[in-house]
């Protein structure tokens, strides 16, 4: 199963979450800050052994960046993709 994350970045996309439930094998909730209050969804999501789906290419580079520096090392990819 793959964990994926999702954000309204800071409500500026009107996202139908139980829209995206349907879509998704996944249960996701929609976060609102993902890259700043919400990280710690990101950082659990770094712990498993699943793979990542992030829909939020804008912050790719700080994603990234905290998994490169995560004290477990990734052993599912981590994908990111616009939404």
């Amino acid at each position: 199963m793959t964990t994926t994350l999702v954000c309204n970045c800071n409500r500026t996309m009107s996202l139908d979450e139980s829209a995206l439930q349907k879509q998704v094998d996944s249960g996701i909730k929609v976060q609102t800050a993902l890259c700043r209050q919400d990280v710690g969804q990101f950082l659990n999501g770094l712990q498993g052994d699943e793979p990542l789906v992030v829909a939020c290419t804008q912050e790719r580079e700080l994603f990234s960046a905290m998994a490169a520096s995560a004290s477990k090392p990734l052993i599912a990819p981590i994908r990111f993709v616009n939404i």
